[in-house]
Order: structure tokens, then C-alpha cells, then sequence
């Protein structure tokens, strides 16, 4: 709870006073609606059920705006991709703590409102016995009267709360991309893009790079959109090395780049190419 404050700033506030406030009326209601006062405890959960759907439609508004202050630091900001997705993602868990206050805090006040209405709306009001030996006619008869006026307030306050309760619960329990990425793939963008940055000798860029490789599956290489740039300069720096390796370890430095994941993670055409042309070097050396 406390993080999620201090993750949603201000407007996790406001949404806690609005879910604390109908907390208050939404039990204030369900004592009226068990004293069978009908009318009073209407008007006063549909109060709570408005409460309700400004809370958590302050933890939407939050949460949107969480994600547009992340996207615009990060469009102001000279990141490598890596980094980009990592502020995005990191930006975009703490935006998402603003819907989860807002609609964790609207839930029990929602249902609360919802019962009080109920038994204010259905259960009925007070048998005219009720008014007491002294009451007169007027009374009675006022005591007796169903409170079809609270119907209106209180369906508009519940379809208000429920609206947003589905808005704010749908961006609390929403996927933000890159939040599950396992540490491979970060390791990956972020040597993917040492090397494609990388200038100059590329040997240790290319060393990480390839380990990263090593961990990662198929499936998670295939989200980073750096890694055939990357696999193709770390081959073509390795394939120099390889033509300047003396005669007698030539072949063996060929036939260990022909496995290495380096040339599986480059393009079609480029490791057709490369694979060739260490076949021949590693024929021609051994003959």
C-alpha cells in the first residue's frame, strides 16, 4: 500500500480520500438500510457507489498518465534500446500501481454501497407500527412510501463505479511488456548493443555477447531485434581472426566458429555465406 503511494504520487492520494470517503458512506448506508430507514440510506450509497467510481477512475487517469510521463522521459532521453525498454518497463510497473490503489481501494466501499442499496431498495421500509404509538397519519404513511426517488441516484452511482472498476482493473492486471523478461534477455539487448554501438576492437563486446547467447533459448533471441546486426560483426571480426590464426590452428578456429552461436544468430544469406567460406578455409588448411 505504501509503495503504491509512493509510486502513484498525487494522484494515489486522491484516490485513497475518494475510497475512504465512500468507505464512510457506504457503511454509514448499510446502517440506515438495516434500521430500515429506505430513503436515507439510498441517497447514501449512491453517494458511496459515485465515491467508488471516482476512486478508481482517479487510479485509471493515473496510471495513463504514469505511462505518458514514462514514454516522454524516455523519448527525451538518449537511451540504447535496452535501456529504453528497461525505463519503459520500470516506468510502466509503477504507472500501474495507480489503477491497482484505485481499484483495490473502490472495491470494498463498492460493495458495501451495493448491499446497503439492496436492502434500502428491495427489503422495503419500516411497517407503519414502527412509526410509534405517537406518530400521526402523515407519518405513518411517509415511513410506509417506497423510495423510488434514491432508484435513479443509486443505478447511476453504480454504473459509474462499476465503469470504472472495470477501467482500472483492466490496466491493473494488464501485462507490461518487458516486466517478465528473464535476466537473458536483458543481458542480450544490453550486449547486443554494446556491440552494434561498439567501435574499435569488439573482442570482450563480442565474448559477452556470445555467453548471452549461450543462455538465452531461440524463442527469447528472437524478441531482440539487434541480435543479427550484433551476431553478424562479432562473425566477421572473428572470421579476421580466423585468417590470421596460424596454419596449424587455422582449421580447428574455422570448424569452432561454424559452431559457434554466433553464426546460428546471424541471417540466412549471411551464414550460408561465412559457413562456406570457413568450410573452404578448413579444407584448404587441411589439405
Amino acid at each position: 500500500m505504501l509503495w503504491m503511494l509512493k509510486n502513484c504520487g498525487g494522484t494515489g492520494h486522491l484516490a485513497t480520500l475518494f475510497a475512504l470517503c465512500a468507505l464512510g458512506c457506504a457503511a454509514g448506508a448499510l446502517a440506515l438500510a438495516i434500521a430500515r430507514r429506505a430513503r436515507a440510506a439510498g441517497r447514501l450509497a449512491a453517494l458511496a457507489l459515485a465515491l467508488c467510481g471516482c476512486a478508481s477512475m482517479t487510479g485509471f487517469a493515473g496510471t495513463l498518465l504514469g505511462r505518458k510521463a514514462t514514454q516522454d522521459a524516455v523519448a527525451s532521453a538518449a537511451l540504447s534500446p535496452s535501456n529504453v525498454a528497461l525505463a519503459r518497463s520500470v516506468g510502466f510497473a509503477e504507472a500501474r500501481d495507480c489503477a491497482r490503489l484505485g481499484a483495490g481501494g473502490a472495491l470494498l466501499p463498492f460493495l458495501l454501497g451495493a448491499t446497503a442499496a439492496a436492502l434500502a431498495l428491495f427489503r422495503g421500509p419500516r411497517d407503519a407500527g414502527d412509526a410509534g404509538e405517537g406518530g400521526t397519519e402523515g407519518t405513518v404513511t411517509s415511513a410506509a412510501e417506497p423510495p423510488r426517488a434514491s432508484v435513479p441516484l443509486v443505478l447511476a452511482g453504480a454504473a459509474f463505479a462499476f465503469t470504472g472498476l472495470l477501467a482500472s482493473g483492466g490496466l491493473a492486471t494488464a501485462a507490461v511488456v518487458g516486466a517478465s523478461y528473464e535476466p537473458a534477455v536483458w543481458s542480450l539487448m544490453s550486449t547486443s548493443q554494446r556491440v552494434v554501438s561498439g567501435s574499435g576492437s569488439l573482442t570482450e563486446a563480442c565474448g559477452d555477447f556470445e555467453v548471452a547467447l549461450e543462455q538465452a533459448t531461440a524463442e527469447r533471441i528472437a524478441t531482440v531485434v539487434d541480435v543479427p546486426e550484433a551476431a553478424e560483426r562479432c562473425v566477421r571480426a572473428r572470421l579476421t581472426q580466423v585468417m590470421t590464426t596460424p596454419q596449424g590452428g587455422r582449421a580447428a578456429a574455422a570448424r569452432a566458429l561454424v559452431a559457434s552461436p554466433l553464426l546460428r544468430a546471424t541471417r540466412a544469406g549471411e551464414r550460408a555465406a561465412v559457413t562456406r567460406q570457413l568450410q573452404e578455409i578448413a579444407t584448404a588448411t587441411e589439405e
